[in-house]
């Protein structure tokens, strides 16, 4: 506690009385989710979401890089999310082999294309075609028999939607991760490990520019 004119005592937070933490607490938390808000807390989100897809799919250094250093999906891009009421992330890039691993891919199925919509993202199959083996201009004439570009593509309709719901799935892990990151950042511990470095009046009320 200390005194800054005969008439304005200020106090830390573990010097309040409980109901005064509790105001100073609830007083923070507003603040965090309107006027503290800014380009620094939605960069902290989308990593927390790119991060959380690259782990889901296991993309090449989610295991050896952390949250805040991870370099990114190669091939693919947060486009952006919304985490409230339209409750969407929209990502855009190409999920292959090598940078998604733990899909599980198949036969005839080369990559995975994503597109992000106003709302959602949108996916789809990609096929591999086949090198053609024919020795004639096909421009010119049927391909020959047996060439592989003529066989049937050996992907079933069943593999081709395990594979999207899969994606799905880690975009689904991608969104929640962003969600859970959203209400820690305006919720009551986060809150309360702000106040720690604060200043207040008697009756929770913050005292100068805090936050």
């Amino acid at each position: 506690m200390r005194t800054i004119t005969t008439t304005v005592t200020v106090y830390s937070f573990d010097e309040l009385s409980a109901d005064a933490q509790e105001k100073a607490v609830a007083n923070i938390q507003e603040k965090l989710s309107g006027a503290s808000w800014d380009s620094h807390d939605i960069e902290d989100i989308s990593a927390t979401m790119l991060y959380a897809l690259a782990a889901a799919v296991r993309s090449p250094g989610w295991d050896t890089y952390g949250e805040g250093d991870f370099p990114g999906i190669d091939g693919v891009r947060l486009e952006g999310w919304d985490l409230e009421g339209g409750q969407s992330i929209n990502v855009a890039g190409t999920l292959t082999r090598e940078n998604a691993p733990a899909l599980p891919w198949c036969a005839g199925i080369g990559s995975v294309n994503l597109e992000a919509k106003r709302d959602h993202t949108y996916i789809t199959v990609e096929d591999t075609e086949p090198d053609c083996t024919c020795t004639d201009d096909v421009w010119l004439s049927e391909h020959d028999a047996g060439c592989p570009f003529t066989a049937p593509n050996p992907a079933t309709a069943e593999q081709r939607d395990t594979l999207i719901e899969a994606v799905r799935d880690a975009l689904r892990t991608a969104w929640q991760a962003g969600r859970d990151e959203l209400e820690y950042k305006t919720g009551e511990e986060y809150a309360r490990q702000q106040a720690d470095d604060m200043e207040f009046t008697e009756d929770g009320r913050f005292y100068g520019v805090q936050i």
